[in-house]
């Protein structure tokens, strides 16, 4: 077998962008990966061995795993090394890598491609999953689910539940949204205490599914639950809609109107249009293993629904920037929590 050159490196990359910059995200998980899976392009005689680092349902740019397969047997046979760069990864496992090769008889390096991937967690560890595999669009028959999340960067368990969360947002995509409140987060006052307190949740990590279904703690069958809660909340009827218009952005401010279609159809008592914004990336990372948090709320508003259009102001404590999202929902919200019967009928989403 030709001898392969491995450069295994990390390109750092910073964006600034007020108090929720991104920061550079490490994984010690992703990084084993990529070094096996580099160790092997330099020791292996067998294709086969570096297709076990493929998922079979692989799809990138219209290539499948056989066609990759083959595109490797001719770098083998084309190139005397190989050279890997790991160059980005994100805390939702997707990456980009390039690879590079030195031709037969050559010395200068020779770009062959750079590949945007995903990683997929599977039962013996993580493979790639390419990027051509989109998760669902949102439809408008359904509801969207919201999952809110009880969370704190120091907490040990939580990175646990946050993947399985980043998982069902890959997987469903526009019909799911999960937000997290952090105990240590911004504006834990406004936001964080008074989410706990009216679910009486006492521990991270905990996530409320829909506003009624609570799973509390993460031993494996509570993390195992989530992807059921959400197939539960997304299989009852669709009862209402909801239309954002005339939103207005400023600094410090979020404002606009929510139009709610088919408001007979529910219970008028107790019904409340809830506001958040979050941020997509934030600068907030569990210190256990340095994941990055996503979806940080940063700022709530509730208000009383009495009629089908209810205008909305949201301020906020933290400058707004463009990565953040505003996520509007219907919940019937008791005095006190109800499972039975707090729960959210549906959600928007606006991304700035």
């Amino acid at each position: 077998m030709k001898k392969f050159l491995i450069l295994f490196s990390m390109i750092l990359i910073l964006f600034a962008c007020d108090r929720f910059e991104h920061e550079v995200f490490t994984s010690a998980k992703i990084e084993t990966v990529f070094a096996d899976f580099s160790e092997i392009l330099v020791n292996t005689d067998s294709i086969d061995s570096v297709m076990v680092f493929y998922h079979d349902d692989y799809m990138n740019n219209a290539f499948d795993k056989e066609e990759i397969r083959a595109q490797f047997l001719g770098y083998f046979n084309d190139f005397d090394s190989l050279i890997v760069e790991l160059n980005s990864y994100y805390h939702d496992l997707s990456i980009e890598w390039t690879l590079s090769g030195i031709l037969a008889g050559e010395n200068n390096i020779t770009e062959i491609a750079t590949f945007s991937d995903i990683l997929l967690k599977t039962d013996s560890g993580y493979q790639f999953y390419g990027n051509q595999i989109e998760p669902p669009e949102y439809d408008p028959s359904k509801p969207m689910v919201v999952a809110q999340f009880s969370t704190a960067t120091t907490c040990g368990n939580c990175p646990a539940a946050a993947e399985i969360l980043a998982e069902l947002d890959r997987t469903f995509g526009g019909q799911f949204i999960y937000l997290e409140y952090v105990l240590d987060g911004p504006d834990p006052t406004s936001n964080f205490y008074p989410f706990v307190q009216y679910y009486e949740i006492y521990s991270q990590p905990t996530v409320v599914f829909q506003g009624t279904s609570i799973a509390e703690g993460s031993d494996e069958e509570t993390l195992n639950s989530y992807f059921t809660r959400y197939e539960q909340a997304a299989e009852i009827e669709k009862v209402i809609s909801i239309s954002l218009q005339d939103i207005v952005i400023t600094i410090n401010n979020v404002s606009g109107t929510a139009i709610i279609d088919s408001l007979d159809n529910i219970q008028s008592d107790n019904l409340k249009l809830e506001t958040a914004l979050i941020s997509k990336n934030s600068n907030y990372e569990y210190q256990l293993n340095h994941q990055e948090l996503h979806n940080v709320v940063f700022a709530v508003e509730t208000y009383d629904i009495g009629n089908y259009e209810i205008d909305f102001s949201i301020d906020s404590t933290i400058d707004i920037i463009e990565e953040a999202l505003l996520v509007v929902w219907v919940q019937t919200k008791e005095d006190s929590f109800n499972s039975q019967t707090c729960k959210i009928y549906d959600a928007t989403i606006y991304d700035f």
